[in-house]
């Protein structure tokens, strides 16, 4: 939403009455990070986290190979990085979420993927970009 200058000089009384919400008890400010981006040349402001996946074991089910990533974040909810495999183009039957039963609790992603060379350059290269992207997107380092 763009204001004019009429409408901000007209709201400026009220919004000089306004004041910052409250940190939560003994919470640390996040720290935001300001980037530009490449392709458009615009900014892109976003909180500082951590993030990481990687691959942890695959196994053959129904004739393909079924791949697990383990994911973790800090800063940002891990469950924003199932989005990325979920969008379609990175394996079929893709299920995301936490999972008490593997590595006594973690966030993990299966997803089928043809069998043989092809299908496990299809998975590492999806490995890559979903990390990638989650990355930029949230402006996360790894760590």
């Amino acid at each position: 939403m763009q204001l004019s200058l009429k409408a901000l000089v007209l709201l400026a009384p009220f919004l000089s009455m306004a004041t910052a919400l409250p940190a939560a008890a003994g919470a640390e400010p996040e720290a935001v990070t300001e980037t530009i981006a490449p392709d458009t040349n615009t900014t892109v402001t976003a909180l500082a986290c951590h993030a990481n996946s990687q691959y942890r074991d695959q196994w053959v089910e129904n004739g393909l190979t079924r791949f697990r990533t383990v994911f973790s974040a800090s800063g940002i909810d891990p469950g924003t990085h199932c989005r990325y495999w979920q969008a379609g183009d990175c394996g079929t039957n893709v299920q995301c979420g936490w999972d008490s039963r593997v590595d006594g609790g973690t966030w993990r992603v299966d997803a089928n993927f043809a069998r043989g060379g092809p299908g496990d350059e299809n998975y590492w290269g999806c490995l890559g970009s979903t990390r990638s992207r989650w990355l930029w997107d949230y402006g996360c380092t790894t760590g």
